[in-house]
């Protein structure tokens, strides 16, 4: 795709006329509209005004420019690399003192990137209980997936309506590349509920709280989600730090049980 096409496709999707767009960037609405049309090339500087005018996330300000023919501004790392160390002692030292409650690090498509010790003894549960578990590292697709988390999450249709709108806008403010829609392949999963639908039940306290059935005992967790808030990197934008914490205090005690049995602790 040109950039013009791009470029409208990105203003479209964040509802912005050109002239709106005009006045958040100043630059003029007839320039905007000629480079969407291609009567106009692009400098690599009007291209850069445009992206942070349409809050592009780093990745995608990358793709504007390569569409023009630019080379990409932010570095792509990944998080061996050298250059991300810190970073890796950062979310390693995150996950570690969240401990006896699970936590993991995820990139922008849910894919399970790191997980402290409690998260993992929590998963090997629900493994040993599952003998058929996906071969994915995706949270999404193990939580819509029959032979995933599903069958353990008692109220898994509202966890599931509530993460794939979720997703839908993820998608929409950050578009995948083509045939790379995360939302779409979970879409195929069975059974699926009518995730547009709300459900006034989920406003009936502060937050959704997910109900996990482990051992024959619910637990019940809420989360919060952490990211960097300076990054320059493309990786590092789309990292997620997910924490999770006990909802009611049988679900505290519980994980203090299973800190007793951590490696570190034995």
């Amino acid at each position: 795709m040109g950039a013009g096409l791009l470029l409208k496709e990105y203003r479209q999707m964040r509802k912005l006329s050109q002239l709106q767009l005009s006045l958040e960037t100043e630059v003029s609405a007839r320039h905007i509209s000629f480079l969407e049309t291609g009567r106009s090339r692009p400098s690599r500087d009007i291209l850069l005004r445009l992206a942070d005018g349409l809050a592009l996330s780093l990745r995608d300000t990358n793709l504007l420019l390569a569409s023009a023919g630019y080379t990409p501004l932010y570095p792509q790392r990944s998080l061996e690399d050298p250059a991300m160390a810190p970073v890796r002692e950062a979310l390693q030292f995150v996950l570690q003192n969240h401990a006896p409650y699970p936590a993991v690090v995820m990139d922008g498509d849910w894919n399970l990137l790191m997980a402290n010790e409690p998260q993992l003894q929590l998963t090997a549960r629900l493994m040993a209980a599952q003998p058929e578990w996906p071969d994915t590292g995706n949270v999404l697709e193990l939580l819509l997936d029959p032979n995933g988390y599903r069958p353990f999450v008692r109220n898994w249709e509202q966890i599931t309506r509530l993460l794939l709108r979720r997703r839908q806008r993820e998608e929409a403010f950050n578009p995948p590349p083509p045939g790379q829609s995360l939302l779409q392949r979970l879409l195929r999963y069975p059974q699926l509920p009518d995730w547009r639908q709300r459900n006034h039940d989920e406003l009936a306290m502060p937050m959704l709280a997910l109900e996990l059935l482990v051992d024959g005992r619910q637990l019940n967790f809420f989360s919060s989600i952490a990211t960097f808030g300076t990054a320059v990197d493309v990786t590092l934008q789309s990292l997620r730090i997910e924490s999770y914490f006990p909802a009611d205090q049988s679900t505290a005690r519980c994980f203090g049980e299973y800190a007793r049995h951590l490696p570190d602790n034995e």
